[in-house]
C-alpha cells in the first residue's frame, strides 16, 4: 500500500477498509500515527516494520487493530 513512503506522517484509513496487507507501511520511517477503522479484520505480518520510533496506532477497544498492536508490541491509542 504505502511501502517505503518516507513522506507519510499520518493517515486515517477509510471506514470500509477490511484488510491491511503484508508490509503495507514497511519503511514508512516518518509515519507516527495511523487511525485504523473497526472494519479492518486482517492485518498482514510486518505491516508496520521499520516505522517511526514513536509510531502509534489509533483504534477502538476490542478491535482487531488493538489485538494486533498488543500482540506485536506496537503502541496504540484507543479512540
Amino acid at each position: 500500500m504505502f511501502f517505503g513512503c518516507e513522506n507519510l506522517k499520518s493517515l486515517e484509513l477509510p471506514e470500509n477498509l477490511q484488510k491491511i496487507g503484508v508490509w503495507a507501511f514497511k519503511d514508512c520511517t516518518n509515519l507516527d500515527i495511523l487511525a485504523i477503522p473497526d472494519s479492518v479484520s486482517v492485518i498482514g505480518e510486518d505491516a508496520f516494520e521499520n516505522v517511526h520510533e514513536k509510531f502509534i496506532l489509533q483504534c477502538s477497544m476490542g478491535s482487531h487493530a488493538e489485538g494486533y498492536a498488543r500482540s506485536h508490541k506496537i503502541k496504540y491509542q484507543l479512540v
